[in-house]
């Protein structure tokens, strides 16, 4: 009986080792690639080699070997198949640049860049992958609101009242439609605006286009000119004079200080002069004239020149003509009414020897004729023999050349005549369908009522007699 169980163990033992090798070859046969038997009859699997059942004997125990080489061999091929391969971008590492994105291309992980312009963290993405503010490209603004640019990295606009960007000036030259007018800061003649031709010192000027225009003084110097004006030009300060010291409202060769000093006089502009006797300037008083000296002397019971008068004692000056105080000879003059002679010469009140002498043609005693509308006293003072409320006109229905040598200021048809409408004036204004307002230039102070004699409505003092402005 022992024997016999004996024999039974053996055959046993026998049949489960033959199954344990069929097994195994089948296993073996079943394999990958990387799990292959040789030639020789020599297993391979992951590198652990072995021969036939001796070798799987050796390796373990029964199921237990066969079940953990199995193991092992489905473990390496899920890390073959996963190996920096992919199926889809959400599979591959996020990049850490802002404007790009991942890619999964042919099983293979990659990064493309974001559109250009497209947002970003910082702004927007520009042409080279970069997360930037603003940007410009191909004549395109990224990152910036409407009528706003981008100059270096930052957004900026023509129209918010402030400098910035390119701006030259508030909201204007650069690259702002808008240029920059006269005497606003530029860097170019380009950030300037008509009628600005150059940028000089930093600023838009016209400082040679032989006008007067911008801040200029006078003709092209001045103001923002680097050319500075002659004596006798406009000036509006100091800083606009070649010789530093503007007065009178020009230029002049010195201060020229003194309540009846000036150096705008007429032929003597920029030359410091003294004002003519018996003239109120604008440095004295009502009660008070200039005495020839530089200086101011009270009036007392005299009158200043352009003041109606009956003799010359009732002028300070002792000049009373043609009805009124004026310039003795010898005065500086600007016009002829000035003169008591009729007749300014050179800025200078001269007398007339001949006709030729006189702008009316008519000299008489040294004393030229009074022209049209000349302030007068008596129709022997004018020229056209005729003197109506205080000028030298004429009446309607007498003959005439021009408006001016009529009392109504109207000469149609070569007669004088009331005018009907103001399309009749030359002032544009005719008052109560009776005279033409005076146009600005002519006399003024004799009327009642001086300012109504203005189509201006503004008859404005002067040294000598009144004018419409």
């Amino acid at each position: 009986m022992a024997s016999r169980s004996r024999d039974g163990a053996r055959g046993q033992a026998t049949f489960s080792a033959v199954a344990l090798a069929a097994a195994l070859g089948a296993a073996l046969a079943a394999a990958p690639s990387g799990c292959f038997i040789n030639s020789s009859g020599t297993g391979n699997s992951g590198g652990a080699t072995g021969t036939g059942g001796a070798s799987s004997s050796s390796s373990g125990s029964g199921g237990a070997t066969s079940s953990s080489s199995s193991s092992s061999s489905s473990s390496s091929t899920s890390t073959s198949s996963s190996g920096g391969g992919c199926t889809k971008p959400s599979e591959c590492p996020a990049p850490s640049n802002p404007c790009e994105v991942a890619t999964c291309t042919s099983g293979a992980c990659g990064l493309a860049q974001l559109a250009t312009g497209a947002p970003c963290p910082s702004g927007v993405c520009n042409t080279k992958a970069q997360c930037v503010t603003c940007f410009d490209d191909g004549g395109s603004t990224y990152g910036c609101g409407a009528g706003e640019s981008c100059f270096s990295g930052q957004c900026a606009s023509c129209t918010d009242g402030k400098q910035n960007g390119a701006e030259t000036d508030v909201d204007c030259g650069g690259n702002c439609a808008t240029k920059c007018a006269i005497g606003k800061s530029c860097v170019a003649a380009t950030d300037c605006a008509a009628p600005a031709t150059e940028c000089t010192g930093g600023k838009c000027s016209a400082c040679g286009d032989g006008l007067k225009d911008g801040d200029e003084s006078d003709v092209d110097c001045g103001g923002s000119c680097p050319t500075k004006c002659g004596n006798g030009k406009t000036c509006g300060g100091v800083a606009d004079c070649t010789s530093g010291n503007c007065a009178s409202g020009v230029c002049c060769s010195t201060a020229c200080q003194g309540p009846c000093a000036s150096c705008g006089l007429s032929g003597l502009e920029g030359t410091c002069s003294n004002v003519p006797s018996g003239v109120t300037a604008g440095t004295c008083t009502g009660t008070s004239a200039c005495n020839g000296s530089g200086s101011c002397a009270s009036l007392g019971s005299k009158k200043a020149v352009g003041q109606s008068c009956s003799s010359n004692g009732d002028c300070q000056n002792g000049n009373c003509k043609m009805g009124y105080c004026r310039l003795d000879t010898g005065d500086i003059c600007s016009k002829d009414i000035e003169c008591g002679t009729g007749r300014c010469s050179q800025n200078k009140c001269a007398v007339c020897s001949t006709d030729a002498d006189c702008a009316t043609q008519q000299c008489a005693g040294g004393t030229c004729k009074l022209p049209s509308f000349a302030v007068c006293a008596a129709p022997a003072d004018c020229a056209g023999g005729s003197c109506y409320y205080g000028y030298c006109a004429k009446l309607n229905g007498a003959a005439c050349t021009a408006d001016d040598d009529c009392a109504t200021y109207n000469c149609v048809g070569a007669v004088c005549a009331p005018c009907t409408s103001n399309a009749d004036c030359t002032s544009g204004t005719c008052l109560n369908l009776t005279y033409c307002r005076f146009p600005k230039g002519e006399y003024c102070g004799v009327t009642t009522n001086v300012n109504m004699a203005c189509a201006s409505q503004n008859c404005v003092p002067s040294p000598i007699f009144s004018e419409c402005q």
